[in-house]
């Protein structure tokens, strides 16, 4: 089982892959070519962008205080963002519920953002105890179960129950069972500029995320 939760409201920041700053000649938001029609160029093709695509979106070191899974979510958040139509292909080729046939217009028809979501170690700070705290306590929510829990974000997102980085990011952006689509909202704002990623234990739910996100 797995739930999600959202509340809105000198940076440290680490460093993306070098690739980023090069240009793509097929675009940065190409859209790809459909499965079916796919020859041996179009299979060639997407592998093509697909490497273009994970270099643009790469977080790097000197990013030591996060865990690898930690930086692969907002590498995903970062495709979503950068590369919608390519994230599309790959994660939700076929929408079946609403709220996934939403997304897949939502994200089909957005303006792509065109810069990387920031590590910001003042939010990972904010998450990471939020997620610890509310693992040990089996708490679901956004209200700080500890006095040593200090906020720092203006827009924040749990989701529990969920292991793998591409999971994760795609719940929230589906966002089953939340009426205002406030974690798609949140995950696909152009506003924010950096993030904090937390993944700890949950008593409850096995595993819980906790991302904080500041302008």
């Amino acid at each position: 089982m797995r739930i999600t939760l959202l509340i809105l409201s000198t940076l440290f920041l680490c460093n993306f892959s070098s690739a980023q700053s090069k240009t793509w000649s097929a675009g940065k938001d190409t859209v790809i070519i459909l499965r079916d029609s796919l020859g041996a160029a179009g299979h060639s093709k997407v592998y093509k962008d697909s490497l273009a695509v994970m270099g643009y979106t790469a977080v790097t070191e000197p990013c030591a205080y996060m865990t690898t899974a930690e930086r692969e979510v907002i590498q995903y958040l970062n495709m979503a963002r950068m590369y919608p139509k390519w994230f599309l292909y790959f994660f939700l080729p076929k929408p079946r519920t609403e709220n996934e046939k939403s997304l897949y217009k939502t994200m089909s028809e957005m303006k792509t953002i065109p810069d990387p979501l920031k590590p910001n170690k003042k939010c990972w700070e904010s998450a990471k105890c939020h997620a610890i705290t509310s693992g040990l306590k089996s708490y679901t929510g956004h209200e700080r179960q500890s006095k040593d829990c200090k906020k720092y974000y203006h827009g924040e997102c749990c989701n529990y129950g969920v292991s793998d980085p591409a999971q994760m990011v795609l719940d929230l952006l589906i966002d089953e069972g939340v009426p205002s689509l406030g974690h798609r909202w949140i995950c696909l704002h152009d506003g924010y500029k950096s993030v904090g990623v937390s993944i700890q234990p949950h008593k409850g739910y096995g595993t819980n995320v906790v991302l904080d996100f500041d302008y």
